[in-house]
């Protein structure tokens, strides 16, 4: 199906994969000079074509294998240029007083090759994911970028971790990653290990 679109719509495709949620965001489109208009009608060409389905109040992917698909499509030259508009404008709203979420401009940071700025961002936006509701999200985002964090990052990081396994009920887990906090870090870091790791033995 993919390869029978056209070049706009294709585009559009792909730019909804680097999007995410943010798909029906038509203005993002701007940043790789696509029109409302454009937009719309590729949108409407992907949902008849049930690349794309449509909810009550959005369009979304049919599911994540599709758009992991659209993705990995993407050359990654162009998937790296992609991410870093999309950051860049996302940091530009924050700045004006949005609330954006951590995680989402970690992972955009990420993956537009900026990873020495993505670490404020994914510490933020795990506390926030557990203050939503959802610590499955921090634990996701802690785990996969905990191997490049240093110190004292990675300790704040491993707390954060452990407590999300925590509120997940997965306290045999959350006591392994407390147990790999370093005898070198910070001594507030160290008493708040502490406390979790009571927590989980209780």
């Amino acid at each position: 199906i993919c390869d029978g679109l056209d070049g706009s719509t294709r585009l559009v495709l792909q730019f909804a994969a680097v999007l995410g949620a943010r798909l029906n965001d038509f203005a993002m489109y701007k940043l790789v000079d696509l029109g409302i208009g454009t937009v719309g009608q590729a949108m409407e060409t992907l949902r008849s074509a049930r690349l794309l389905r449509e909810t009550e109040e959005r369009l979304e992917f049919v599911n994540e294998l599709t758009r992991g698909h659209a993705y990995l499509g993407i050359p990654t030259p162009m998937r790296t240029a992609l991410h870093g508009l999309v950051v860049a404008h996302l940091l530009e709203v924050e700045a004006n007083g949005a609330q954006i979420p951590g995680l989402e401009i970690a992972w955009h940071l990420i993956r537009a090759g900026r990873r020495n700025e993505a670490t404020p961002y994914l510490l933020r936006g795990a506390r926030e994911s557990m203050r939503g509701g959802a610590p499955h999200e921090a634990e996701r985002g802690l785990a996969t970028a905990m191997d490049r964090l240093k110190e004292p990052d990675r300790s704040e990081a491993l707390l954060l971790l452990g407590e999300a396994l925590q509120e997940q009920g997965r306290w045999r887990e959350s006591l392994d990653r407390l147990a790999a906090l370093p005898d070198s870090c910070a001594q507030v870091q160290r008493w708040r290990g502490v406390v979790l790791a009571a927590l989980a033995r209780l």
